[in-house]
């Protein structure tokens, strides 16, 4: 399938700002549209927990890590996020 070139009318304030950031490329743009395809529409791919709950939940982890409850070690946590990265990473695949 062929390229299709597309022109945005964008403030210039915010092409600057996007200019700086690296953040004008039409990888980024394309990436962006295309995990928009694959997930805009999956519901479970987006939570939609409002503010208030999230904030709560929080609170209550400050509050339990301040007092010293409910604490894991670093290692562990690093460990979990390691191989949540990893599968979601070979997922992609």
């Amino acid at each position: 399938m062929a390229d299709v070139e597309i022109t945005f009318r964008l403030p210039a304030e915010l092409v600057e700002k996007a200019r700086e950031r690296g953040l004008l490329t039409a990888q980024i743009y394309a990436e962006w549209l295309q995990d928009e395809l694959e997930y805009g529409e999956d519901e479970d791919a987006y939570e939609d927990t409002p503010d208030e709950v999230i904030l709560e939940h929080l609170r209550e982890a400050l509050t339990d890590a301040l007092a010293g409850r409910n604490l894991r070690p670093a290692r562990e946590v690093l460990a979990e996020l390691r191989r949540e990265l990893e599968e979601e990473n070979n997922d992609d695949d």
